[in-house]
């Protein structure tokens, strides 16, 4: 069972917006909103996979957790993905233009890289489901 694809069809519209500079307020609004398409559908697919293992995980922070848990995100990464989860909530404030420039920046330097890695291991763990 593809747990995945919903992520998979968000993470590549973030892809697709960033491959053009964008240099106005609205393709960067376009940017934060694929963004917080692509970690919602990262964390609810988390949240899917986690329930065939029968770990119940009702919010992002809890889902974030047992992924920390399970392995599915290094040690290394796990600030990074706290920040994640804090920019995703931070979203909301884009109104305010220099919250969109720092949460711009930082989707284009680390945040989308990062969840194309989380769809890349999602997509190796079903590969290995017989």
């Amino acid at each position: 069972m593809k747990f995945y694809s919903n992520f998979e069809s968000a993470a590549e519209k973030l892809k697709e917006f960033l491959a053009d500079p964008a240099t106005t307020e609205r393709e960067q609004a376009g940017v934060i909103q694929a963004f917080e398409f692509s970690f919602e559908q990262c964390w609810k697919a988390w949240q899917k996979e986690l329930k065939a293992l029968g770990v119940s995980t009702p919010s992002p922070r809890q889902t974030l957790a047992a992924a920390f848990r399970q392995g599915w995100i290094s040690p290394e990464k796990e600030a990074l993905w706290l920040q994640i989860h804090e920019d995703r909530n931070l979203a909301s404030h884009t109104y305010q233009a220099e919250v969109a420039t720092r949460l711009f920046e930082r989707i284009q330097s680390h945040y989308s890289a990062e969840l194309r890695a989380a769809l890349a291991g999602m997509k190796a763990r079903q590969e290995d489901v017989p």
